[in-house]
């Protein structure tokens, strides 16, 4: 079994800390100590949380279940945490219906800064996006 923190180097490569703790949404200090594989201030080993995990899956474009596994969870740990991620993405897609209703798309871009893959998006993509999740929601 691969350690997570070593397989956390790997990935990051000669990236720095705070850049793919930027991009991930966690602190660098808490990325290093996941990379150490041990928590400075106790001496405890450092455990990652399923949450924290998946945002480190996107951020390095890396197979969420292979970073559970690397970390020691169970397949029944993982069961029971896309259980709770589809509740997430239902609640998350119900707020974005009351989103695109709500707003237009020049309100929506000046309210949230938009990304994929950590790059900026330009606003013509965004107003296509929009204009094809208002299609999608047109039918639901």
């Amino acid at each position: 079994m691969v350690i997570l923190g070593e397989l956390l180097r790997e990935l990051r490569g000669k990236e720095s800390l705070r850049s793919v703790s930027k991009r991930a949404g966690v602190s660098h200090n808490y990325l290093s100590i996941l990379e150490k594989g041990v928590d400075p201030r106790t001496g405890a080993p450092a455990k990652a949380s399923p949450d924290t995990l998946r945002s480190l899956s996107r951020a390095y474009n890396y197979s969420y279940k292979d970073l559970m596994y690397a970390a020691g969870y169970s397949e029944d740990d993982q069961t029971t945490q896309d259980i709770e991620s589809v509740s997430k993405s239902i609640n998350a897609i119900d707020d974005l219906k009351e989103l695109i209703m709500r707003y237009d798309d020049e309100q929506i871009i000046e309210m949230y800064k938009h990304k994929s893959n950590g790059e900026d998006l330009k606003e013509e993509q965004i107003k296509n996006i929009l204009s094809y999740v208002r299609f999608v929601l047109k039918d639901s």
